[in-house]
Order: C-alpha cells, then structure tokens, then sequence
C-alpha cells in the first residue's frame, strides 16, 4: 500500500512556526536568568547573615518594637481616672527581691517656704526618671542601682550614694566581668568587648564598691559596664572617679548618676550587638553641703586629654542631651538651684 503523502507546508506556516519557537525559547531563557539571580540573592544573604549576625536580631527586634507600638496606638485610650504609660516612672521595672517602687508626687518633699539646708534624710536621691519612651528594667544592687536597657545592652543610667565611710573599703578587686543574673531577657556577655577595640567601662566606679565584698563582685556585672574608648576609660574617666571620693570624703555624702548616650543608629559590638554610645555622662550632686551643689560631665566616646573643667556642665544640659530628669526627690527650690548652677572652683577643678 503507497504511503500517504504528507501535505507541504506553505512558506508562512513555517514562519509562524519558526516564532513561536523563538518565543518559547526567550521566555525559559528569561526565567532561567531570573531564577540564576534569586539563588545569588539568597546565597548572598545567607553569606551577610553569618558574617554580620547581629543584624537580622536587630531588625527583628525594630520590627518588634513597631509591631508593639502600632498595637498600643490602636488599643483604647485610658479613662481620665488611669494613668497614661507615658508617664509611668518605671516602665518594665523588676527588682531582685521582686520588690516594686513605686513613686508619686505625694512622695515628692514639699518645697515651698523658709527652710534651712537639711544635713541629713533625703531618701533614693539616686533613682532617675526617663523622659522619652525607651525600655527600662530598674534593679536595685548592694551598692548602687542600674536602670537596664536590653535594646541597648546598657545601662540607662546608674546610681549610688557614697559616703565618707564607704571610700575606706578594702574588698579585693574582681578579676572577670559577669552577666547579671537578674537582667531579664539578653544582657551582654564578657567575650562581646574581646578584641572590639574598646575598653570594658565601669558606670559605678569598682573603687567605689571596696567597702563590700558583694558590692565589688555586683560592680563587675555588665549591666554596669559600657564600652568606653581606652583613651577615655584610663584617663579622664578615671581622673573624675578619683575626685569623686575625694569630694565624697570633704563632703560627708555625695550622689552619683551617670550613664551611656547613644544614638538611634549607632555602631555595635560582639554576637550580642552591644550599643556604642557617641558619649558618657555624670552629675554628681552634694546635697549636705550649706548651700548644695551639683556638677554635671559630658565626655565624647573618644580620646580625652583636656582638664576636667573643659568637660563641666550643668545639670541641666546632661538632662536636656540625655532625656533624664536627675534628683527629682529634692524639694522644688533646691532642685532648681543645683541643677542650673555651674561654679568649678566650688569643686576644686
């Protein structure tokens, strides 16, 4: 039987199946392309992850942040009889004996009328409020007071009184830096600073604590330490916590409140992507002297060689740069004067 003979194919249906190849053939080039590049997306990714580690933790905590925060705006607002957040003193504050402070103005002493400069009684002079929203655990130590940020791994602010008593102490000096058990949630750890250029920064000074061996051990916790420039932690830094003890010797008492500055974005340290503030601050308030005194410090995170007073400020321009309101216990009249007043040569610098 003859084979039947197949029909030729004009000109234009060759062409027309001659582009559809061509077509189809662009298209699964295109796609492979495309597919090539997103492999080379995703390995770079997973390359800037393992090198860079501490980024994606903290985009994921911004993004935590902005997820809680959108969930509180959207939430009802309080009644007029409730008190806003925002002008809660302690936000997130916990204590190692899961004792609570609380404070109001009724706590607050009165400051109105005559009255001659107390000599003694002032109660938690150290304890600082925060004036912009930021987190805060508040743990009450043997010797001093830190407010914690876990954001950060820093301390908000630290504070102590030192008396003419506790400057006598002999308590050996500790030889590693610790986590802080009583820190909630990620607290820094002694290898983040190892080889990051930067010293490991005392907030309440160690020599300050020698009057209490748990004192001293609690001193070396990291909640109480900031990476501080070499040049600033053994130098002037160092200088001001020797005057320190000597202004708590002539004085009888002094309070101390000092703490990190750090910006929005700012560098960070080791696995566990600890802040590096741009600057270090301290006020330190005499409040048995007749009349009383305070003296604020501003030092940039950087080489410090100049004298203490080129460093001077009031306590006022620490509170407006940090957002801190200092000594707020004092009665109104005391708090204004030592807070806006500037006299070095009272201070012997």
């Amino acid at each position: 039987m003859a084979k039947k003979k197949q029909p030729r194919r004009t000109k234009r249906q060759t062409t027309r199946r001659r582009t559809r190849r061509g077509k189809t053939s662009a298209f699964h080039q295109r796609g492979l392309v495309f597919l090539c590049i997103f492999f080379v997306l995703l390995i770079a990714a997973g390359i800037f992850c393992y090198v860079y580690p501490e980024y994606p933790r903290k985009w994921k905590e911004e993004l935590r942040e902005l997820t809680h925060a959108e969930s509180n705006t959207s939430s009802s607002l309080p009644s007029s009889s409730e008190t806003p957040a925002s002008e809660t003193p302690f936000p997130e504050t916990s204590f190692p004996d899961s004792r609570q402070t609380e404070r109001s103005e009724n706590d607050k002493p009165p400051g109105k009328g005559n009255y001659s400069w107390p000599t003694e009684g002032y109660k938690e002079l150290e304890l600082t409020y925060l004036r912009q929203t930021r987190r805060e655990q508040v743990i009450r130590h043997t010797g001093f007071t830190v407010s914690y940020n876990e954001h950060w791994r820093l301390p908000n602010w630290v504070g102590y009184e030192l008396t003419r008593e506790k400057t006598g102490g002999k308590a050996k000096r500790q030889a590693r830096f610790l986590k802080d058990p009583h820190v909630k949630g990620i607290c820094a750890l002694h290898g983040d600073y190892t080889k990051s250029g930067y010293d490991r920064g005392h907030m309440a000074a160690a020599a300050d604590m020698a009057w209490s061996e748990q004192a001293m051990k609690e001193s070396f916790y990291l909640s109480n330490v900031c990476p501080q420039h070499p040049d600033l932690n053994r130098r002037k830094w160092k200088e001001l916590e020797d005057k320190v003890r000597d202004w708590a010797v002539a004085d009888s008492a002094i309070v101390i409140v000092c703490g990190p500055v750090v910006a929005d974005r700012c560098e960070t340290i080791g696995k566990n992507a600890i802040s590096v503030p741009y600057q270090f601050f301290k006020v330190i308030l005499s409040p048995y002297t007749d009349p009383p005194r305070a003296i604020g410090f501003l030092f940039d995170n950087q080489r410090a060689t100049g004298d203490l007073i080129n460093y001077a400020v009031t306590v006022d321009s620490v509170e407006r740069v940090t957002g801190l309101n200092f000594f707020s216990s004092l009665p109104d009249e005391i708090e204004e004067l030592v807070e806006t007043m500037l006299d070095p040569m009272a201070w012997g610098i």
